[in-house]
């Protein structure tokens, strides 16, 4: 109430001031003979009014959109978790068939906090790099303790590694505790209670549900608030623990053949680096080089350990591919539902993958 009285009152200053302009280009004229008092009417505010008019118009329709597409989003993502609970309900997911319906849904919702808090913690702790750590060391420990950690050496790099392929996992895990099984045979019935089989079929069946649950409440929302608040949004044990988790992922060398690619992009970069420049300036070049060229190593010992690593790595990555490959081309993946080919599958794996 207060902001539309303060709007309204805004829009009466702006278009008293509009008169106000207006009577002195008059006078100005009158006094330069070009204008005569008669061809005057002062009582005119027609301009004025429309003038001051064209901002309320263009606010309030603004106001109008905003609130239906959060409207909308509001009912969507409600229908989603709803037609979610109803299919855990049902014991239609496979966490609800093999161990229970409750843990299905206790691991539900841990799994969206957890992610939530991968997410959101990224953010933070890459935005909170330049700032000064005493800066914050009393009024928030734990988020010091996150940033100490995680921004040590080479750490944020090895943490968004392991981050990732967190992620990944908690997004499969996911999927198995609010995506349905395949039906053993068709039927016309849904197989979630309260819901016609046409809301079963777009939003469980597809796994549009899960995607939506899982990109507001888990992804989009934490971002948001941890852009905002990252001191506050770190500032909690479970971001500690989660940054020694994504350290330790990376750390067994699972997803070591990323390095491959960060090797082979930094021998064909061409060094762009200004050859007139200060001395820290320098050494901050020399440093994202030495950066860009992956680890730095002091031993024979450890330099092996790192490549058989990569190696190993790289064999899981072309495993996987293989099998991928041969599932497409067999149709044995949920793509032969769609009636495509299987060369147009596989094309589409690469265009994700390359999207990706």
């Amino acid at each position: 109430m207060a902001s539309t009285t303060s709007t309204k009152d805004n829009l009466k200053g702006e278009k008293q001031s509009l008169i106000e302009r207006h009577q002195s280009d008059v006078t100005a004229l009158t006094s330069s003979g070009s204008l005569t008092d008669t061809e005057v009417d002062y009582s005119d505010e027609s301009s004025c009014s429309s003038a001051g008019s064209a901002p309320k118009s263009t606010e309030s329709s603004s106001w109008l959109v905003q609130r239906i597409k959060y409207t909308i989003s509001l009912i969507l993502l409600t229908l989603c978790v709803a037609v979610i609970l109803a299919g855990i309900a049902a014991t239609q997911t496979p966490v609800a068939q093999t161990a229970s319906r409750l843990v299905a849904l206790a691991a539900m919702w841990l799994l969206i906090l957890w992610l939530g808090v991968l997410e959101g913690g990224q953010g933070s702790l890459v935005g909170l790099k330049p700032i000064d750590k005493d800066s914050y060391k009393d009024s928030h420990p734990i988020a010091h303790k996150c940033t100490l950690l995680a921004h040590e050496g080479d750490n944020l790099n090895r943490f968004i590694v392991g981050r990732q392929f967190l992620v990944v996992l908690v997004v499969f895990c996911l999927n198995l505790c609010c995506t349905p099984t395949e039906e053993e045979e068709p039927s016309d019935k849904s197989r979630i209670p309260f819901f016609p089989k046409v809301i079963d079929q777009v939003f469980l069946e597809s796994g549009l549900a899960v995607m939506i649950i899982t990109v507001i409440l888990g992804q989009l929302s934490a971002e948001v608030n941890a852009t905002n608040c990252m001191l506050d949004f770190i500032n909690t044990p479970v971001v500690h623990i989660s940054t020694w988790i994504c350290l330790l992922i990376e750390e067994s060398g699972l997803l070591h053949s990323v390095y491959l690619v960060q090797w082979f992009f930094a021998l064909t970069a061409k060094d762009d680096s200004p050859s007139s420049s200060s001395n820290d300036d320098q050494d901050a070049i020399k440093e994202e080089k030495q950066a860009q060229h992956g680890q730095e190593f002091t031993s024979f010992r450890q330099a092996a350990l790192y490549w058989i690593r990569v190696l190993v790595s790289f064999a899981f990555v072309a495993y996987a591919m293989v099998v991928t490959f041969a599932a497409l081309m067999n149709t044995q993946t949920t793509m032969y539902h769609t009636g495509l080919p299987n060369y147009a599958s596989v094309v589409i794996f690469l265009c994700l993958i390359g999207f990706l």
